[in-house]
This record gives C-alpha cells, sequence and structure tokens, in this order.
C-alpha cells in the first residue's frame, strides 16, 4: 500500500474572519475577494496528487473545495467529523465582546484553551476525540493524498495531537486562510509532514 498524506486545508476567507467573530457552525459564504484564495489553492492541490476530496459540511469549507472536486473530476465527501468547533454562546460574537460577556472563560481560553468547556461551547477535547476517531478509520486504508477542506481550530488540534502535544502548542500554530498543511500514515502512527507547505497569504 503507498503512504498517502492528509492534506489539511482552511476555507477560504469569510467576512467574520476579517471582523475576527468567531462563526463556530455558522453557515457563511465566503468574502468577496475569495475567489483568488480559492483559485490558487485548487491550482496548487491539482498538482499533488490528490486521489480524494472531503469536506466539513460548513458551507464556507464546501465552497473552498468545489473547484479542486470539478477540476480533477472526483466527488466531494461530506465528513461531520471534520465540522468546526460547536462555539455556543460564542458564537457571532467578536473576541472583546466574548471577553466582556465571559470574563472566566475568555481569560482560560487565552491562558489553558484546552480546560474550556461548557453548556454548548463544545471545546477542545472533544474536538480532538472527534477528528482522531475519525483518522483512525483512515489508518489502515489511506492510499493517494486526501485533501481534506476543514477549519482552523480543527487543523490546529490535528497538528498538536500529531505532534504528541495535545493541545499544548494550540497557540504557537497559525493556520491561514487556504493555508495547506499535511499528516502522513507512517504504518504506526500519524506525523506531521508540513505545516503552511502553501498559503495563498502568504505569497
Amino acid at each position: 500500500m503507498s503512504m498517502g498524506r492528509l492534506l489539511l486545508v482552511r476555507h477560504a476567507p469569510t467576512d467574520a474572519n476579517r471582523a475576527s467573530i468567531y462563526a463556530g457552525r455558522v453557515d457563511d459564504d465566503l468574502a468577496v475577494d475569495a475567489t483568488d484564495f480559492v483559485e490558487r489553492t485548487t491550482d496548487y492541490l491539482s498538482g499533488v496528487g490528490v486521489a480524494r476530496i472531503v469536506s466539513s459540511p460548513q458551507r464556507r469549507a464546501i465552497l473552498s473545495a468545489r473547484g479542486l472536486s470539478t477540476m480533477l473530476g472526483l466527488e466531494l465527501e461530506i465528513e461531520h467529523a471534520l465540522a468546526e468547533m460547536e462555539m455556543g454562546p460564542w458564537t457571532g460574537r467578536t473576541g472583546a465582546e466574548i471577553a466582556l460577556q465571559f470574563p472566566r472563560e475568555w481569560n482560560l481560553w487565552r491562558e489553558d484553551p484546552r480546560r474550556v468547556a461548557f453548556g454548548q461551547f463544545e471545546g477542545l477535547a472533544a474536538v480532538e476525540r472527534r477528528v482522531t476517531g475519525w483518522l483512525q478509520t483512515l489508518s489502515m486504508t489511506v492510499e493517494g493524498n486526501i485533501a481534506c477542506f476543514t477549519h482552523e481550530t480543527v487543523i490546529k488540534v490535528l497538528l498538536s495531537w500529531s505532534l504528541g502535544a495535545g493541545s499544548r502548542c494550540y497557540r504557537s500554530l497559525i493556520v491561514p486562510n487556504c493555508g495547506v498543511s499535511s499528516l502522513v500514515w507512517d504504518g504506526s502512527g500519524w506525523r506531521v509532514f508540513s505545516v503552511n507547505e502553501f498559503a495563498p497569504i502568504l505569497k
């Protein structure tokens, strides 16, 4: 069996991203200038041997993935394990607004994000359980490269987990819109192969 890569692609920019709003699972559209991001990322991914395309169910991820699906003639699969973290009462609010309304939780989020989980706020530990659970279903079947269009939180959690750091390095990772990072299965575990190997915002 060939050793494929899991290409982790953050969706293209949205107005919420630009306004530093925690969108959570809101189905927002891409920003008006997102087309350039999508086209450049599609061009890059079309040349790295993608054999399968999987997307979060959020609209912004699906819209970011459609161009590659069309170009390569591959089905766009929806995977709920790749969904953005459920933000609960933080959804639709900026960090400044959250800090005012949830000061204790916000301070903890800035200091030790793994410890934040309350009410409808999913939390990083729960995100890690669902996305790594999905990864384990791929471990013995991955052939070729799989492009996974998902979200900042999911990608940072997967990179941290693959490094064996849990979420301890979560705040040290930068994942720009349309940034492409990757994991590889080496027969015994998932390893980090690249971080932001491609990122249109850096060009």
